[in-house]
């Protein structure tokens, strides 16, 4: 999973490392990732935003009370709960800790059932002229 993750990651910064050093907004960013993932991934399809559960809302229970949930990007076959792949939240690496906590919670629910996405990360990434992107599995 790091190989793929890593593969698109290098495409990113070949093609919109500008968009880490002059500090473009997280969807900007998710955006192009996605982009670089769907280069990874050709058999599957990459959405951003993904809300639904086949025909329904994507729910999930954490911190507590059923919340919809709309992962930053998720690698998946819509509507084949078996082909789900990998889900992504992205965060500023100054995020607030309280937003990077519900971010796990809800990566956590997405490897719960119904979902069962094997994979699930939160990716990090800094700005300026040092940018980085890096990734921490959630399970």
């Amino acid at each position: 999973m790091l190989r793929s993750l890593t593969k698109a990651r290098n495409i990113f910064f070949k093609e919109h490392r500008d968009l880490l050093v002059n500090a473009v907004h997280e969807r900007t960013i998710g955006a192009h990732f996605m982009a670089a993932l769907e280069q990874c991934y050709p058999s599957y399809q990459v959405d951003s935003e993904y809300n639904k559960n086949l025909l329904d809302r994507k729910e999930a229970v954490y911190l507590g009370r059923k919340r919809r949930i709309y992962p930053d990007i998720v690698v998946h076959t819509r509507q084949r709960h078996a082909r789900n792949h990998l889900a992504i939240e992205i965060k500023p690496a100054t995020g607030k800790p309280n937003e990077i906590r519900k971010d796990r919670f809800k990566l956590k629910a997405l490897r719960r059932a119904p979902y069962s996405y094997p994979h699930t990360y939160l990716m990090f990434y800094s700005t300026g002229e040092n940018a980085a992107i890096w990734f921490k599995e959630i399970r």
